[in-house]
């Protein structure tokens, strides 16, 4: 437990710093195309957060402690408050999604082939899961990024649909539709 514990520490101050210097993508102009929001929510409780995972895990307050997360992780598989809203967007072709944190975590926002776990092995041991292939991609944090107050937007998605999930939280999920028509 200590080993592991060490890991997520590791890995979320790691993503906790990427959150705080800009490396997410920002909101650009969209022309004449429509852009779509979609929330990265989580409910994190600052201090508990900040102590287990380290300053800068969690930038607001919200109601659910460290303990009570884990605790819904074991017993659910995944976080009550943890979600992306809406989680079926649809949008048209050439049309953009923005997405915004609505809590105080770092998020990824990252397409990939199919769902499974994150890149955060503490979190996947918990959920008895294996990380996706996408967590070996070189900047895939920086890229699909998203902190609180600096949006990602997502452009250029071919028409069917896409699967998207947080690396950090993989119950996370998202399955955005593109029509071909605009």
């Amino acid at each position: 437990m200590r080993r592991s514990r060490s890991l997520i520490v590791g890995a979320i101050a790691s993503l906790a710093v990427l959150s705080f210097t800009g490396t997410a993508h920002a909101d650009g102009g969209n022309g004449d195309h429509d852009t779509r929001v979609v929330k990265a929510v989580d409910d994190c409780d600052r201090p508990t957060f900040n102590r287990a995972i380290g300053p800068g895990t969690c930038v607001v307050d919200g109601d659910t402690t460290f303990a009570r997360f884990l605790a819904q992780l074991r017993a659910k598989g995944s976080a009550e408050d943890w979600e992306f809203r809406p989680m079926r967007p649809e949008i048209d072709r050439g049309d953009q999604v923005r997405v915004v944190v609505d809590g105080g975590e770092f998020h990824t926002f990252t397409e990939v082939r199919q769902f499974g776990g994150g890149c955060v092995e503490f979190l996947n041991d918990i959920l008895h899961l294996s990380p996706v292939p996408e967590c070996n991609r070189p900047k895939v944090f920086e890229r699909t990024g998203v902190a609180p107050g600096d949006p990602l937007l997502v452009r250029g998605l071919s028409p069917g649909k896409h699967k998207f999930m947080c690396l950090i939280h993989p119950w996370m999920r998202a399955v955005v539709e593109v029509e071909q028509h605009h």
